[in-house]
Formats: C-alpha cells, sequence, structure tokens
C-alpha cells in the first residue's frame, strides 16, 4: 500500500511515454513483465497488448497477454490470444506450457496432460510446462510420466534441485508410497541445504524422517 503513490506515478509515465512515442518497445515490456510478478495483470495486458499494437507477431508477448488474461478470470480472451500464438510458431515452447496451463485451467486435464506429453515426446518444453506435466501426472495418477518430467527438471534446471527433491520426495511418500525412495530424495535435498535453508527444509519433510535425516526438532 504504501507504494501505490509511486505505482500510479510509474503507470501515469508509462502512459504519457507511449502516448508520445507508441512504437518504442524497449522499456514498456518490462514495466508490464514486473506488474505482472507484483500480480497487476490488469495493467501488465493493457501495456503488452500497446506494444503488439506496433509488434504484432511477437510471440513471447502474445502468450505473456494469453497468461494474463487467464489471470484476470477471461479464459475465451486467454485462448484467442494463445490461437493467434500458436499460428505463429506453433513449437515454441511458451505456447507448448500455455497451452498446457490454460487447458488444466478449463478443466480439460485430460487434453491439457496428453499435450504435455505429446511436447516432451517431441523434446519442446520449458520450466513452466515441465512443472505442469509433473503435477498433471501426478493428479491423473500416471506415476511414470510424473517421473519422467522430474528427471527431466532435475536435468535441465539444477538450479532448483533443492525444492525439486522435495518435491520428488512428497510423490514418492503420498503417491506411491515408497518409502526408501521418498527418503533417498528428501535426503539430497537436505544435503543440497545452505545452513539456513535447514529449518525451511525440515519444515517440508514429514517429521517421521527428521531423525533418519539428521534434522533436529524446533
Amino acid at each position: 500500500p504504501g507504494g501505490a503513490p509511486a505505482r500510479a506515478e510509474m503507470l501515469r509515465l508509462v502512459r504519457e511515454g507511449i502516448a508520445t512515442n507508441p512504437h518504442y518497445r524497449k522499456i514498456t515490456p518490462m514495466v508490464a513483465d514486473e506488474l505482472a510478478r507484483w500480480g497487476d495483470w490488469r495493467n501488465a495486458v493493457w501495456i503488452w497488448e500497446s506494444v503488439l499494437a506496433s509488434r504484432p507477431n511477437v510471440v513471447g508477448i502474445m502468450t505473456n497477454v494469453s497468461r494474463g488474461y487467464s489471470e484476470l478470470g477471461e479464459p475465451q480472451r486467454a485462448m484467442e490470444w494463445l490461437a493467434r500464438a500458436r499460428l505463429l510458431q506453433p513449437k515454441a515452447p511458451p505456447v507448448r506450457s500455455l497451452e498446457v496451463v490454460l487447458l488444466s485451467r478449463a478443466g480439460q486435464l485430460g487434453e491439457a496432460l496428453a499435450a504435455a506429453e505429446k511436447s516432451l515426446d517431441e523434446g519442446i518444453f520449458d520450466r513452466d510446462l515441465v512443472n505442469a506435466a509433473f503435477v498433471l501426472a501426478w493428479r491423473a495418477g500416471n506415476h511414470a510420466l510424473a517421473l519422467r518430467a522430474m528427471e527431466i527438471k532435475l536435468a535441465q534446471w539444477p538450479d532448483e534441485r533443492l525444492a525439486s527433491y522435495l518435491q520428488l520426495g512428497r510423490f514418492y511418500e503420498e503417491a506411491l508410497g515408497d518409502e526408501s525412495q521418498a527418503l533417498q530424495a528428501f535426503g539430497k535435498s537436505v544435503a543440497l541445504a545452505a545452513p539456513q535453508q535447514r529449518a525451511w527444509v525440515r519444515e517440508q519433510v514429514p517429521p517421521r524422517y527428521w531423525e533418519r535425516l539428521g534434522l533436529q526438532p524446533p
């Protein structure tokens, strides 16, 4: 709330800048990206759309607009923008990823899972798609696909391994009831944790594993 006046002034300046030079496109998308990270999807969307007014074929911004409308509860408009992006670059990872997310949000879980698996088969994916594939496959009971998605995530994004091993541990624990594999996965997350992260990691691990992992109760 304390930043509201500054944000209002920023938005005023953005509107003035776009009106002054509607074809300048280096900074305006950066502003929209930040607004989206803040959860201000409405303002992010109109700024992205202003970019597309003079740069109509930038697929990355088109998928941003689509995701924005989805967040705003306007699925029809989200699908319209996805369709435009798909016509231009049907094999772009952000397009494939967004398709999976929108199908899932529309309750079409089977179609979303099939689209995710197809993209993994073709080697077309990004972080969002791999994450969605893991969650959807777990939810659908497709354990082989969930494990495959997690293997890709661990290989492609090692910077996320700590959180990924926690996810994998919970999967083995809750979906498969495999205590041995769950312990191994949780153990890898503990090994990766910096001292200041261990308390957080402990809270993500079921208490019955604490002693075996050398985690001290709070």
